[in-house]
């Protein structure tokens, strides 16, 4: 799993939501985007209601296009892409030979368009490990975090990541109601035993240990 140590990790990108009242930057691997905005409780208990969203923006966005998109991620990564629906979102991993976590994120396929998230500082490393993997395959490999952005959201009382245009992040509080800090969608994610790859982990550690096997593992 790529190092998320604060002082290898490349400069963030500051979220405009920054600038509103109250918000206080959060630390790496989290900076550039509100820990909070000066009410920690009451976040999170708003973000439960499905009225609030939480500003992810740092996180890395990579778009994988091409017609052998979703066979060849598939034949890479451990899981059933190959049939995978518009707009199904799925978790994914990249094992090394050992069977150890490398690299993990969750994407979306558009139609034409596998989009994909990472942790904050990890795309560059997971862009060149999926590019030396080309071959004769016909994808493209890109970064497009300085187009979209993650936010996370609770719909029916399940988390869940959105991606949104990056020059829309300003505005999404007049359709989305107010954002709310990482530390509210930390401590929903620990309540769901949820572990973090690279920061609740380290780089030996393995899918079942990870409690990943169903949510990120096809077995078939």
């Amino acid at each position: 799993m790529p190092d998320l140590d604060p002082g290898l990790a490349a400069a963030p990108r500051t979220s405009p939501l920054l600038e509103r009242h109250g918000a206080v930057e959060a630390d790496a691997p989290d900076s550039g985007v509100a820990a909070h905005y000066g009410a920690i409780g009451p976040e999170q208990r708003t973000l439960l209601t499905g009225r609030a969203f939480v500003d992810l923006s740092h996180r890395d966005v990579i778009d994988v296009s091409g017609p052998d998109r979703l066979t060849w991620l598939h034949a890479l990564t451990t899981q059933h892409l190959e049939s995978l629906a518009p707009g199904v979102v799925t978790d994914v991993l990249l094992l090394s030979p050992q069977g150890r976590v490398e690299h993990a994120f969750t994407g979306v396929d558009d139609g034409e368009t596998f989009r994909a998230h990472t942790e904050p500082g990890a795309g560059a490393a997971l862009i060149s490990f999926l590019d030396r993997m080309r071959f004769m395959s016909r994808v493209e490999v890109t970064d497009s975090s300085d187009q979209h952005a993650v936010i996370g959201r609770v719909v029916d009382g399940v988390r869940r990541y959105e991606l949104v245009p990056r020059a829309d992040l300003a505005s999404l509080p007049e359709t989305l109601g107010e954002p709310v800090g990482t530390w509210a969608w930390e401590a929903l994610r620990i309540a769901d035993g949820e572990p973090r790859p690279g920061l609740d982990s380290d780089d030996l550690a393995i899918p079942n240990e990870l409690g990943l096997l169903g949510s990120a593992v096809h077995l078939e």
